[in-house]
């Protein structure tokens, strides 16, 4: 049996902060032409600031690293 808690909402507003950095992000790596490397996070962060951006066709997203340090990697398409 698995127990998820979500105090005070907090997966959805992770969500959304998550949602804003990523869109941020990209709207920097398009005006400076430069890929940024985010602050490491888990996989399960990782995965939504790649679903964020896979639509997006000016940037592209991989993560880089090694466990427990991996993060993502925001580049110019």
């Amino acid at each position: 049996m698995e127990l998820e808690l979500d105090v005070a909402n907090y997966r959805e507003r992770r969500a959304a902060t998550l949602g804003r950095l990523a869109e941020s992000t990209a709207r920097e790596v398009v005006a400076t032409g430069k890929p940024i490397y985010l602050d490491p996070m888990p996989s399960f962060e990782r995965k939504q600031i790649h679903a964020v951006l896979a639509k997006n066709r000016y940037v592209t997203t991989y993560s880089a690293g090694k466990e427990p340090h991996r993060a993502v990697v925001i580049e110019p398409a």
